[in-house]
């Protein structure tokens, strides 16, 4: 008797499928048979893999770690059979997240500044909320909890060897903390298995590795002044060669009262979803460029006719390429907006955009905001700038990019007011013109004043050492002081490496001008030694970007600055004697130099009253 399968008249014998029933542990096993469904009046096979049994299977094997890494075996075996994968990355809309409570209260005690940037997400408290959160937080849903339990399980019993604390090849960050509590590797086993059993750190180690995500657990209680808890930490699981977008998971509490309501008991995980990004203060660059840098021909559009674009987060975490202009974020997108696929990726704006745009002033930013920067221009308010040039300082634009290595500056004449291009030379204003096929300049005619020239100062850099393609430009016009227009072309690159002469990996990001100008001003003004300065900037900032990078930056300011005190105001040793020299005849207290060849030189300093109080004191009239 058979059943038919599809119009090839394929069949599967009862007695065959009933064979396979009867196989324990191995393929069709009856756990993973489900049903016999009906599809366009054929009969199929239904087969789907119940992942909470295969647990069972190996936790009824514990404590025998051998017998448990062979069902482990078993289950993978399985698993590839049957095509059970993770589904593909697709990370929750912050507009559809569900508030947990309990965590936003707690962060507003603690660390208010995350709730600007991040949303504790709702999910499942049964003892598998570190799965459900990072099931939520990379596929929208917590029905994959179970499935990453069983995936950490089948790792941590495969390779020992980076969850083992006993082992040399341990987790190395693991390994170097002292001060990290972890369990027995037999004990974490053992438990992990169970569905609905706490979890730990090493199980964030292990869904690191079986997700492929970097992932930032976040302890959100203070543990000593300037110091940061072992529980809060940035895991890399094995294989991981990237640092982007990793996933971020609070320690947290089920229920919460208060901060002084008789201690905080953390139990509980959620995932932390950023918070959308409203681009206000953004404007895209469209097709036009410069007419020097392009022999193309572009259409002049003012920048004040250009519609500004709302920036909604990307719901592929692994496709992060447009702009970010939160201060505090560096993963939103706007690769929904419908002007990134149309504009130009490879040409600033030309000399007339730039004017119309700056002289328009329409909205500016304070600063530089953070975040990749694709095809952008930002119109920044120059005040802090000008007080600096005041004083006798450069000009600074600071932004997140990383190094950049400066590639030419130059100054640009337009004549007002057709804004037609003009060249400077000789003290003569000039128009270019071909000449039998020569590119020439001739002086005007009639010389513009002063007053209807308009000066471009632009300057051109580059990420240094990688990213040659992405390119910054700065553009000021002396008549319009109090804005810059900053412009970003390229496409921002995945990772920012440290300098040349770096010491450590990782991401590199410059430090706020007024967070290096607080810890200077601290060194020379206080007493106390760099860590307490550390220390108090650590806790009195309200966000991440206040803070100092590492004690090792207060410690290289205040080393600095007291070399520049100690060296103020001396000269050589030359000039010193030169000075000396000079006051034999000036000064009643300098009364002779000598120098004497293979001696050093030798002052004689007195003054007549002192050798008159010696002749009384000491002398032979001198009073008992």
């Amino acid at each position: 008797m058979c059943l038919s399968v599809c119009p090839s008249h394929v069949s599967i014998s009862i007695a065959a499928l009933s064979v396979c029933l009867s196989v324990r542990h191995t393929f069709l096993a009856a756990p993973y048979f489900n049903s016999l469904v009906h599809m366009n009046d054929a009969v199929v096979c239904h087969c789907r893999f119940n992942y909470r049994a295969a647990l069972l299977r190996i936790a009824s094997c514990s404590p025998d770690i051998t017998r448990m890494r062979a069902q482990a075996e078993s289950a993978q075996s399985l698993m590839e059979f049957y095509g059970a994968e993770l589904p593909s990355v697709s990370t929750p809309s912050p507009r559809t997240v569900q508030l947990h409570e309990p965590s936003a209260s707690l962060l507003k005690d603690t660390n208010p500044w995350m709730l600007t940037k991040y949303i504790p997400a709702q999910v499942g408290a049964d003892g598998n909320c570190l799965f459900r959160s990072v099931s939520y937080a990379l596929y929208d849903t917590e029905v994959h909890h179970v499935h990453l339990r069983l995936l950490c399980v089948i790792e941590a019993l495969l390779h020992e060897q980076l969850y083992n604390g006993s082992s040399v090849d341990f987790y190395g960050p693991y390994a170097a903390d002292k001060w990290l509590c972890l369990p027995a590797y037999d004990s974490f086993v053992c438990n992990v298995c169970v569905d609905g059993s706490y979890s730990d750190m090493i199980s964030v180690l292990a869904l690191s590795t079986v997700t492929q995500k970097p992932i930032q657990t976040v302890w959100p209680l203070y543990v000593a002044p300037g110091a940061q808890s072992p529980y809060t930490k940035f895991v890399m699981g094995s294989g991981i060669t990237s640092t982007n977008h990793p996933v971020y998971v609070l320690w947290t509490v089920c229920t919460y009262e208060g901060i002084n309501s008789g201690g905080v008991d953390i139990n509980h995980f959620v995932p932390l979803i950023e918070r959308p990004v409203d681009a206000q203060y953004v404007t895209l660059i469209d097709d036009a460029t410069d007419p020097l840098e392009s022999n193309a021909t572009h259409s002049v559009n003012s920048a004040q006719a250009m519609p500004q674009q709302n920036v909604t987060a990307s719901d592929d975490t692994d496709n992060d390429s447009d702009v970010c202009v939160n201060h505090d974020c560096r993963n939103e997108s706007v690769g929904n907006s419908p002007h990134v696929a149309g504009m130009s990726s490879d040409h600033f704006l030309s000399f007339t955009e730039c004017v119309n745009c700056m002289e328009s002033c329409a909205q500016t930013v304070p600063e530089i905001p953070d975040g990749p920067k694709n095809n952008v221009y930002f119109l920044v308010d120059q005040t802090r700038n000008l007080e600096r040039e005041a004083t006798g300082k450069r000009r600074e634009f600071r932004d997140d990019c990383g190094v950049w290595e400066s590639v030419r500056s130059r100054t640009v004449y337009l004549e007002k007011p057709s804004l037609r291009q003009v060249f400077l030379k000789n003290g003569a204003y000039c128009a270019r013109k071909v000449i039998k096929g020569k590119s020439t300049t001739e002086p005007l005619q009639a010389q513009p004043p002063n007053c209807e020239i308009v000066a471009l100062h632009q300057y051109v850099s580059r990420l240094n050492l990688r990213a040659h393609a992405y390119e910054r430009r700065v553009t000021c016009i002396p008549t319009v002081n109090h804005v810059a227009l900053v412009e970003y072309i390229g496409t921002f690159p995945d990772h920012v490496t440290n300098h040349g002469n770096a010491n450590t990996g990782g991401e590199y990001i410059r430090s706020k001008p007024e967070v290096l100008e607080k810890i200077r001003t601290s060194c020379k003004s206080h007493a106390s030694k760099p860590k307490h300065i550390y220390t108090g900037m650590q806790l009195n900032a309200e966000t991440e970007c206040d803070k100092p990078r590492n004690l090792k930056q207060v410690q290289n300011m205040s080393v600095k600055e007291m070399s520049t005190s100690q060296n103020s105001g001396k000269g050589n040793l030359a000039d010193d004697i030169q000075s000396l020299c000079n006051d034999v005849t000036q000064s009643d207290f300098v009364q002779g130099v000598f120098l004497v060849k293979g001696h050093a030189p030798s002052v004689v300093l007195y003054t007549h009253e002192q050798i008159s109080d010696l002749l009384r004191f000491c002398g032979g009239n001198a009073v008992e």
